[in-house]
């Protein structure tokens, strides 16, 4: 979502990406090296509570600190310049693909899209910043007679983005593009990359999972739930009567498959919101298809991410209820040459929880 207001890009040093949620902050600088992208900087921080609620800023001052921490903390070296790409968060954002009809044209795209914008999303065309982009032309299935024409468009409330520009004004940052975590998290996945084949996006977030459908070159429909990482590691901390850190311990080295006495607990105690994220799953896909006039029998990858990801057997278990190959992302794909024994400083189970910070930073390389 690289909204019109802002203007310039920073093209000297590449522009480091923020992402930044309720609960952690994360950072990413890549650098050129030989004709090749390497990453510079990189630092993930966890945050107070109630700094950051629902998306919305609640302590200017205290997350002006963490902020400015986390970039201190980089690692392995400082990041470079004050230009920053910044994550919107994906629940106070609107993105999908909206049919318009009849066809549009030049001279009235604009009256039209922001017309059409207001009947999908909940707010005016004064309230929200607006970006589209018109994908293609076609007969359309909304009657079957005349043409229409499908535009990607993606709005944020104005309230929100500014609050955020202040932040990183006071921070001594240059904002170069503001985007929601879906855009970025697509581009962290498949820069470089034109696959053809459709692919759903399975985000399981520390506080919520989104579902994120992309068919190149722009992501097609999102949708978020309320399931979360945060949520699995709840259940088991209660369950097995430990703490969150022993939970995620439980998480990432048992899992769900494992035969033994923990394994089966872990499943059992898992299972009520595990049936529920493929229901959701399921329910987002039959909408996609419907929306779309797409087969159901039509094939399309499915890929993992996020923290959640690291719930050891989740892409397994995945596979298996939903009868589709369920594979667990891997960011630095098209990146580094991990073929050639190019060692990536993060590790593929760490960068599941980068994916976002390392798309904004591969906004401008």
């Amino acid at each position: 979502m690289d909204f019109n207001f802002i203007k310039e890009t920073f093209n000297r040093i590449p522009a480091f990406g923020l992402d930044f949620s309720d609960q952690s902050i994360k950072i990413a600088q890549f650098q050129k090296q030989g004709g090749k992208l390497r990453l510079k900087s990189y630092n993930k921080r966890e945050i107070p509570e109630k700094i950051v609620a629902g998306g919305e800023i609640k302590n200017t001052e205290a997350l002006i600190g963490e902020i400015k921490e986390t970039i201190l903390a980089a690692k392995p070296r400082p990041t470079a310049g004050r230009e920053v790409v910044l994550s919107l968060p994906e629940s106070k954002c609107f993105i999908r693909v909206i049919k318009i009809t009849p066809k549009i044209n030049e001279e009235n795209a604009e009256e039209m899209i922001r017309a059409k914008a207001e009947e999908h999303f909940p707010l005016s065309s004064e309230e929200m910043y607006l970006d589209w982009h018109i994908l293609d032309t076609q007969e359309c299935p909304i009657n079957g007679k005349e043409s229409c024409t499908d535009v990607f468009v993606a709005a944020t409330p104005k309230i929100l983005a500014d609050s955020y520009l202040e932040i990183m004004d006071r921070c001594g940052l240059i904002p170069v593009a503001l985007e929601a975590e879906s855009v970025a998290t697509v581009r962290g996945l498949f820069k470089n990359q034109e696959d053809p084949q459709a692919v759903l996006i399975i985000d399981l977030g520390r506080d919520r999972t989104s579902f994120i459908f992309y068919k190149h070159p722009f992501l097609r429909f999102t949708q978020s739930i309320p399931i979360s990482g945060e949520g699995f590691s709840i259940a088991l901390s209660k369950g097995f009567g430990v703490g969150i850190k022993k939970a995620e311990k439980l998480k990432r080295e048992i899992g769900i498959l494992k035969q033994s006495e923990e394994g089966k607990k872990i499943f059992k105690l898992l299972e009520p919101q595990l049936s529920e994220l493929v229901l959701k799953i399921k329910s987002s896909i039959s909408y996609y298809n419907s929306y779309f006039g797409i087969s159901p029998r039509s094939d399309f990858k499915i890929i993992i991410c996020g923290g959640g990801a690291n719930l050891m057997g989740m892409g397994s278990y995945l596979s298996l209820l939903l009868r589709k190959t369920v594979e667990v992302a891997n960011p630095w794909e098209g990146i580094y040459n991990i073929g050639a024994g190019e060692i990536p400083p993060i590790s593929r189970s760490e960068s599941l929880f980068y994916t976002t910070a390392l798309g904004l930073a591969l906004y401008n390389t």
